[in-house]
């Protein structure tokens, strides 16, 4: 499931913390583009989805979710990918 100009969300609609949910690939490190973290997240197995924003950086989701929930709010350039 695509989600344009949203960001991904907890089933509690919350936004979720690196390490606990994601892993987050900050673009001043690792200069990511929307493509590479789409792949990442298909290589990897454990990965649940990938949300890729507006700064340019990449949250690698690992979040067991139920309902892949997104963000209520528009975010103009935001990407959620929900791989269910």
């Amino acid at each position: 499931r695509i989600i344009e100009d949203r960001r991904c969300r907890t089933d509690r609609g919350k936004t979720g913390s690196h390490k606990e949910e994601y892993f987050m690939y900050k673009n001043e490190d690792s200069d990511w583009s929307k493509t590479d973290c789409k792949d990442y997240c298909s290589d990897n197995f454990w990965c649940t989805g990938f949300e890729y924003n507006p700064n340019g950086d990449c949250e690698v989701w690992f979040y067991d979710s139920d309902k892949f929930e997104v963000s209520l709010e528009e975010v103009n350039g935001a990407y959620c990918y929900w791989k269910n």
